[in-house]
């Protein structure tokens, strides 16, 4: 069976800004950062034991 897909983003201070978890991922998810302060994020995508991170602005 296919594992959840939990993205999660976070602050630069470490502290999870918000996150989503998907029992059934699929190729396109979508997490809303509209309220989010300005600032610079790390995402995080985790599947299993597998976990990418990305950092972005948020104007």
């Amino acid at each position: 069976p296919r594992q959840p897909l939990t993205l999660t983003i976070f602050d630069l201070q470490g502290k999870v800004a918000t996150s989503l978890e998907l029992a059934t991922p699929s190729p396109h998810a979508q997490l809303s950062v509209g309220h989010l302060p300005p600032g610079t994020y790390m995402l995080s995508v985790s599947q299993g034991r597998a976990t990418q991170q990305a950092r972005f602005f948020k104007k």
